[in-house]
């Protein structure tokens, strides 16, 4: 899946939207054992002891998997 170039102004924020950004939360506070500061990322790189971002086509496909999740994949991602 690629996300498309077209960026909209803002998404809203649906209830599935809510809740795999919940999940992603979650993830962060078992691997790190906290929740996120400001500024860290929800899409971190798991073979790093401290929060760093994915690597820039590991964060698209994080990202492309997000949307489609939450039910964006038709507006915002090609090929899926």
């Amino acid at each position: 899946m690629k996300i498309s170039g077209k960026r909209p102004k803002a998404l809203p924020m649906t209830l599935e939207l809510i809740g795999v950004l919940e999940y992603r939360r979650v993830l962060f506070k078992r691997q790190f054992g906290r929740l996120p500061r400001r500024g860290e990322p929800l899409f971190f790189d798991p073979e790093h002891p401290e929060p760093r971002r994915l690597p820039p086509d590991a964060r698209r496909q994080a990202l492309a998997n997000v949307l489609a999740l939450a039910g964006y994949g038709h507006a915002l991602v090609e090929g899926g």
